[in-house]
């Protein structure tokens, strides 16, 4: 890791992940970009386009053409680790669950309303409106806005059960519209143990 990427706490896309998603070396992955024209395109163009080369190779397309697309635009630097294709900074952490969908989205909801919302401020930054929790068939959501401009956004989505057949569900937090980067590795030093705090089980 390079002393700039110790400095800022933000990691870039894993390049091994991907390889091992797709099948397909990350030289590989660039060798075809590059020959594809992939520097000249904006990135949700470059996502959508990946995506589609990816369609009945992978599940979950679309997320894994976003992670290809954030890790060349890194790569060519035109992206730095953490920071939003609109140039504002996002923080992600997740955990996994052994417990249904609905039940992780209650026990979330109700972990942050114990240890991560307090006098209704999340670590000192005010609500700007009262968080939502809400569910579709897919996937449960909790949001939540504050008064300093910053989403946040966390995904409660179904995992494959564990072999005795226990469900998992992944719980994933996304933190955006960051201003600046030491605004990133402030709310990373927040979410990264609250995170970890986590319930596992019921």
């Amino acid at each position: 890791m390079s002393g700039e990427q110790q400095a800022t706490g933000a990691k870039p896309t894993s390049t091994d992940a991907i390889a091992a998603a797709t099948g397909t070396p990350w030289d590989t992955w660039l060798e075809r970009l590059e020959s594809q024209g992939a520097s000249r395109l904006g990135h949700t163009e470059l996502a959508r386009g990946i995506a589609d080369q990816l369609e009945g190779a992978v599940s979950n397309n679309g997320w894994w053409g976003q992670m290809i697309a954030v890790a060349y635009e890194q790569h060519i630097g035109r992206r730095r680790p953490g920071q939003s294709c609109a140039g504002d900074f996002q923080v992600s952490a997740s955990a996994t669950v052994s417990m249904p969908r609905a039940q992780a989205a209650e026990a979330f909801a109700a972990h942050m309303a114990q240890s991560g919302v307090k006098e209704g401020a999340v670590d000192g930054v005010p609500l700007e409106r009262e968080p939502a929790l809400t569910g579709t068939e897919r996937a449960h959501y909790w949001r939540a806005a504050l008064a300093d401009g910053t989403r946040i956004n966390v995904s409660i989505t179904d995992k494959a059960p564990a072999k005795d057949g226990t469900p998992k569900t992944v719980v994933g937090l996304g933190h955006e519209k960051i201003e600046t980067e030491k605004d990133a590795d402030r709310w990373r030093a927040f979410w990264k143990p609250l995170m970890k705090a986590m319930p596992r089980t019921a």
